[in-house]
């Protein structure tokens, strides 16, 4: 019976801390209040990225002290 009970204290611990140490923030990218869609959002720190959805709307898994950037590349044609 201790071995289990400490068992699920070390979990519930190791939950606990990973949900203090990464979140997932969600955010709007927005431009003279226009949502953009296809931003890139790009966490530096973790290497990872996602794209914004039509409605300027993105979700990140993100730390403390993470560094993100906001990417859109504009075509313009010329006719």
């Amino acid at each position: 019976m201790r071995v289990k009970l400490l068992t699920t204290i070390s979990i519930f611990t190791y939950q606990l801390s990973i949900s203090q140490t990464e979140k997932i923030l969600n955010g709007k990218v927005l431009s003279q209040n226009i949502p953009l869609n296809k931003v890139e959002v790009i966490n530096k720190t973790a290497k990872t990225s996602t794209r914004t959805n039509e409605l300027g709307e993105f979700s990140i898994l993100v730390r403390p002290k993470d560094s993100l950037l906001f990417s859109l590349e504009i075509i313009i044609s010329k006719d």
